[in-house]
C-alpha cells in the first residue's frame, strides 16, 4: 500500500493513520505524515499492566553544512512546526510503515517495526546520498527522542508535575526513568549513532483529534538529548531501538535486542515479516482459498494485531487506540480472528481465559487497563456459546470443550435461568435483562442513552441458540438427552420449542413486519434497530423463512449503509446522523443512528441465508462489502474503523482499528461470499 506525495500534505495526511501492535496490547502509531494528532499516538506505547506512552516520537534532522532540514511535524497553538512532510516523497505500508524523504537529493528511508511479544520498537534508517556525492559539505543526521511517562489515556502538563526524569546516558544509548513511584523505565540506543545528553521540554503540542473530541488536546514532552551520525558514505544504514518495562525488565529487554551490528536488526525485521507471512498463508490454507486475494491479506494482517497476551491470559483487544479487551467483543471477534485464520490454539487459550474468570454465569464484560475485571453484561456469556459452537464447527475438538469449557457452559445456563444479577429467565422461558448491559451500553453519568431494560430481541435469540448448543453438547458428552431434560426441569426452563413460540409471540411486530427491539410488561419498543438481524443470522432459526426475509428486507431498507448498519432508523425522531462533538454529544449518537461496521457480518450472513446461499446472493453480498474494502486505504491504514456516521458520506469515526469490524468482515467474506 503506497501513498504518493500529492496526498501527503497536512490536510490529507493527518486523516490517515497507521498502527502496528506488539502482541501485548502495546503499539506504535501516528499519521502518515508523522504528525501526532492524538494523545494515543506514539512510537512506544507500552503495555505494562496499564498502558504508558513512553516514546512519543523521534524528531529527525538533516544538517547539510550549516543548514538544517527537519523531517518531523508537530502542531502547536496557531502553528505547525516543523513541516517535515514537505520533504516526504511517499509513505508505504506493507508489513510496516515506511517513510521516504528527499532533502536536496539525500534520500532518507525510515522503517518502523515492533518486536512481537515485547514492549520494544525499532526504527531503521537508510540514507542514500544522491545529491552531495563529493561530500563538499558535512552531512550530519540528528535524532531527538521526545519521551513521556504518562498513562496513555492522559496528558502531561509539565508545570503541574512534582517529579522529574532521571537519566543514565552512555556513548550510544541512554536509560531514562521518571522519579515518581513505580514509574516505568525507558532505554533508547543506536548501533552507529552517538548520544549526547541535553535535556529540555517541548510544551503545548496540540492533538487535533482530541480537539475534535472535546478532550484535553495539549501535551508536553521531554527531550533528554540527541543521537548524531556523520554521514560519510553513499549509503548508510543504522537503527534506533527503544525498550520499556518496570523494575529491571526494561534493561533486560533492551539488553536482549540491543546490538552494534545493523545486520542484527535486519534479521529482526525479516523474522517479523516471516511471522506475518505464515499467519496469512495459514489463513488461505485453512479456508481452502487457492487464489491470492489482497483483501484477505490486509484483513488477516490486521486481525493479528488484536490477539494479546496479558497476565490474565490470552485475549482479544477490542480496538485501537483506547479500548481494552471486552468479553462481548472477544466472543464476536473470535471466529473471524482465530477460526477463519486457522489460529485454533489461540482460540483455545482465549476461551479458557474467559471461562477461568466466569463468575455467577457471567464471563467478564471487560478486563480494564488497571487489572480489574468487570461483569456488567447480559450478552457476553451468551456470545461465549456462539464462539464455542463456531470453534467446534471449525475444529471438531469436543474433547477440549468437555475438559475445559463444559462446566462453564452449564453454569451459564443455570445462572441465567435463576438470575445472575443482570439477567433472569421469566416464566415463558425468555430472558429479562437490566438496562445498560447489552452492546448498546452508552451511559453519560446516570443517564443511559439506550436503556433497553426488559426482554431484548438479540439477548433472547442468543439465549435460544445457547440452549440449542447445550442440547447438542449433552447428547455428545452424555450419550443421551435425558440429562439435558433434567437440566431444564431443575431450572424451570420450559420446552425449547415453547421458547421459540414465545419468542415469536413476544417480538413479532405484525404492523411493521419485523421484530420489536425490546419489550416490557407494558411496552413494546418498535424502534427499527439492527439487533433483530441476529434472529436470522444465528445458526438455529427462531422464525419461519417468510419472517426471516421480512426482517432482512427491513434491515436493508432502513439500516444498511456501505460501511455498516445504522444503530437506528433515520425515520426515527431519536436518530442522530453524525457522530461529532464532545463526549456527551458523541455518546448520545453512539447507538442512535451511528453505523457499525461489525454488523455487516451478521447482515450478510442473514442475507445469504434467506436467499438459499445462491450464487447471485453471494455476488450481491460481495457488492455490499465493496466500499468497506476501499476503506482499508482510509482512516486506519490496512484496518477497519469502529463506526461511521449514519448520514452520507459516512465518515469514519471512533477507533481507527476495531477487532469485531475486521473479524466480522473477514468472517462473512470467507464463509458467505467466497
Amino acid at each position: 500500500m503506497k501513498i504518493e506525495k500529492r496526498f501527503l500534505n497536512c490536510e490529507n495526511g493527518k486523516e490517515k493513520e497507521w498502527l502496528i501492535a506488539n502482541g501485548l496490547g502495546g503499539y506504535a502509531s501516528s499519521t502518515v505524515i508523522n504528525l501526532n494528532a492524538r494523545k494515543y499516538h506514539g512510537l512506544l506505547v507500552a503495555a505494562i499492566q496499564e498502558r504508558f506512552l513512553l516514546l512519543s516520537k523521534l524528531a529527525e534532522e538533516v544538517m547539510i553544512g550549516n543548514k538544517s532540514y527537519e523531517l518531523s511535524a508537530n502542531k502547536y497553538p496557531g502553528a505547525i512546526h516543523p513541516q517535515g512532510f514537505e520533504f516526504l516523497k511517499n509513505f508505504n505500508f506493507n508489513y510496516f510503515p515506511e517513510f521516504v524523504y528527499n532533502v536536496r537529493g539525500i534520500v532518507v528511508k525510515k522503517n518502523i517495526f515492533t518486536i512481537h511479544g515485547f514492549n520494544a520498537v525499532v526504527v531503521s534508517y537508510e540514507i542514500e546520498n544522491n545529491g552531495n556525492n563529493n561530500f563538499e559539505q558535512e552531512i550530519i543526521f540528528k535524532v531527538k527522542p521526545l519521551i513521556n511517562a504518562r498513562d496513555f489515556h492522559g496528558n502531561l502538563h509539565s508545570e503541574f508535575i512534582d517529579w522529574h526524569f532521571r537519566e543514565n546516558p552512555g556513548k550510544n544509548f541512554t536509560g531514562i526513568k521518571a522519579s515518581y513511584y513505580n514509574a516505568p523505565a525507558l532505554f533508547i540506543g543506536s548501533d552507529l549513532m552517538d548520544y549526547k545528553s541535553r535535556g529540555f521540554w517541548i510544551k503545548n503540542m496540540v492533538y487535533e483529534k482530541e480537539t475534535e473530541r472535546g478532550q484535553d488536546d495539549l501535551d508536553d514532552h521531554y527531550c533528554p538529548g540527541e543521537f548524531l551520525l556523520n554521514i560519510k558514505n553513499k549509503t548508510t544504514r543504522f537503527n534506533i531501538i527503544a525498550a520499556a518495562g518496570t523494575g529491571k525488565s526494561a534493561g533486560k529487554i533492551f539488553g536482549k535486542f540491543y546490538a552494534k551490528n545493523p545486520g542484527f536488526y535486519e534479521k529482526l525485521l525479516n523474522s517479523e515479516k516471516l511471522r506475518i507471512e505464515k499467519i496469512i498463508e495459514n489463513a488461505y490454507e485453512n479456508c481452502k482459498i487457492k487464489n491470492k486475494d489482497g483483501i484477505i491479506d490486509l484483513l488477516v494482517r490486521a486481525s493479528d494485531s488484536f490477539i494479546i497476551n496479558k497476565p490474565e491470559g490470552k485475549s482479544i483487544i477490542a480496538g485501537y487506540h483506547w479500548f481494552s479487551d471486552w468479553g462481548r467483543d472477544t466472543m464476536i471477534s473470535l471466529p473471524g480472528i482465530c477460526l477463519v485464520t486457522g489460529r485454533y490454539d489461540d482460540a483455545r487459550e482465549i476461551l479458557k481465559t474467559y471461562a477461568k474468570y466466569c463468575k455467577s454465569g457471567i464471563i467478564p464484560n471487560r478486563f480494564n487497563d488497571y487489572g480489574g475485571v468487570e461483569y456488567n453484561t447480559s450478552d457476553a456469556s451468551l456470545w461465549f456459546f456462539q464462539a464455542v459452537y463456531k470453534f467446534l464447527q471449525y475444529t471438531n475438538d469436543y474433547e477440549f470443550v468437555k475438559n475445559n469449557l463444559w462446566e462453564t457452559l452449564k453454569s451459564i445456563i443455570i445462572h441465567y435461568s435463576e438470575g445472575n444479577g443482570v439477567a433472569k429467565m421469566d416464566s415463558g422461558g425468555l430472558i429479562v435483562s437490566d438496562a445498560q448491559t447489552t452492546w448498546m451500553d452508552a451511559k453519560i453519568g446516570d443517564f443511559v442513552v439506550t436503556p433497553r431494560a426488559g426482554k431484548c430481541v438479540e439477548i433472547n435469540a442468543l439465549w435460544y441458540n445457547a440452549l440449542k448448543v447445550t442440547k447438542i453438547l449433552y447428547k455428545k458428552f452424555d450419550g443421551n438427552r435425558e440429562n439435558y431434560g433434567k437440566l431444564l426441569e431443575r431450572n424451570n426452563i420450559i420446552n425449547i420449542d415453547d421458547i421459540k413460540e414465545n419468542f415469536n409471540k413476544e417480538f413479532w411486530n405484525e404492523e411493521k413486519e419485523c421484530l420489536y427491539d425490546f419489550t416490557t410488561e407494558n411496552y413494546k419498543d418498535d424502534s427499527i434497530r439492527p439487533n433483530q438481524v441476529f434472529a436470522v443470522s444465528l445458526p438455529f432459526a427462531l422464525l419461519d423463512i417468510s419472517k426471516e426475509r421480512k426482517v432482512v428486507e427491513k434491515v436493508y431498507d432502513e439500516l444498511y449503509t456501505p460501511f455498516g448498519l445504522r444503530s437506528l432508523s433515520p425515520d426515527d425522531g431519536k436518530y442522530i446522523g453524525k457522530y461529532l462533538g464532545n463526549q456527551f454529544q458523541r455518546d448520545s449518537a453512539y447507538h442512535q443512528g451511528t453505523a457499525w461496521a461489525w454488523l455487516l457480518g451478521p447482515f450478510i450472513t442473514a442475507y445469504v441465508k434467506v436467499n438459499d446461499r445462491s450464487i447471485g446472493s453471494k455476488k450481491q453480498a460481495e457488492e455490499f462489502l465493496s466500499e468497506i474494502f476501499k476503506h482499508l486505504n482510509d482512516a486506519g491504514i490496512g484496518s477497519i474503523s469502529e463506526i461511521f456516521d449514519g448520514d452520507a458520506p459516512h465518515k469514519p469515526r471512533g477507533c481507527i482499528s476495531q477487532a469485531w469490524s475486521v473479524a466480522e468482515v473477514l468472517r462473512c467474506y470467507c464463509e458467505d461470499v467466497l
